[in-house]
């Protein structure tokens, strides 16, 4: 894998073609001033997307993640990487330095400030299960309390995270309408379901399913911002802050339409902002559907 110039061995920089990008950054209780991130690009066509994790090269100990995670869709599978650590050494973030550029639809990284859980494998986003032979993913960002008590039906969490038992939740109500459900029905779905899960606390998240993507911003979690760019051939778009650094770069021949979610600027300004409570189903960097959940 070729490196943006000046990254060294060990820490996270990668590069794919993608068509879908996420990743999260959660709060946690011990001191961190770390709030909730979610990046996430949808788009029309292949992007090429250079990936360069700068928060695994801070100094201070207090400052790193729990761990971090990515899911890259191959047709209809994700290939999922994920570690639950809090130093910038890493086998597998070398052994992504030397893995071939990839093509995909979707790519979901996350990175991991926790709430719930330990610093374990188990409970490092994203998560992911099989529904009617499609394989979906999970992250989420913020705190639910009393998330043990949300029933569930079908599926179960493996670790001990708020994140991934509403994850579970979420799927038990899928599953429930059957086979490829309509957008209308999905949308129905989040509107039953989650205003219990508002009043608990907060709740960011991004789930797909390598085709759709669905993105929640809960009332009183941190910021999400979105914005529909164009990204013409031969043309690259880098978005950055000290954290993160993404370059999108058009190598078709066409114009590509990329739908873009941050909870950050990302060192731009030509943003809107989610509405609290609003749900965005997203595909081939259109917005398919978008509700207010009351």
């Amino acid at each position: 894998m070729v490196f943006p110039k000046g990254i060294k061995r060990g820490r996270v920089a990668v590069t794919w073609i993608i068509r879908e990008h996420v990743i999260v950054r959660k709060t946690i209780n011990d001191g961190c001033d770390k709030m909730p991130a979610i990046f996430s690009v949808n788009s029309n066509a292949p992007c090429k997307i250079d990936v360069h994790l700068k928060i695994y090269e801070r100094k201070e100990e207090k400052e790193m993640p729990h761990g971090w995670g990515i899911a890259l869709y191959r047709d209809k599978i994700p290939f999922i990487l994920r570690e639950a650590i809090t130093s910038p050494i890493s086998e597998l973030m070398a052994f992504l330095e030397n893995y071939p550029s990839l093509e995909s639809k979707i790519l979901v990284t996350h990175v991991r400030f926790m709430t719930t859980g330990g610093v374990t494998l188990e409970d490092t986003h994203p998560f992911s299960r099989e529904l009617f032979g499609e394989r979906w993913v999970f992250v989420h960002s913020g705190t639910v309390r009393e998330y043990e008590n949300i029933p569930l039906k079908y599926y179960y969490p493996i670790g001990k995270t708020d994140s991934e038992h509403i994850f579970c939740h979420i799927m038990d109500n899928i599953r429930d309408l059957g086979q490829n459900p309509e957008i209308d029905a999905l949308v129905a779905v989040f509107k039953r379901i989650l205003p219990p899960l508002t009043k608990k606390g907060t709740l960011n998240f991004v789930l797909t399913n390598g085709s759709i993507t669905i993105v929640f911003k809960s009332a009183r979690a941190s910021p999400l911002y979105y914005g529909k760019r164009k990204l013409e051939p031969n043309v690259s778009l880098t978005y950055g802050d000290t954290d993160l650094e993404v370059t999108l770069t058009n190598s078709q021949s066409e114009t590509i339409n990329t739908f873009v979610i941050s909870s950050t600027e990302m060192g731009r300004k030509d943003w809107a902002l989610m509405d609290p409570n609003q749900l965005f189903i997203i595909k081939h960097g259109e917005l398919e559907a978008l509700e207010t959940i009351k």
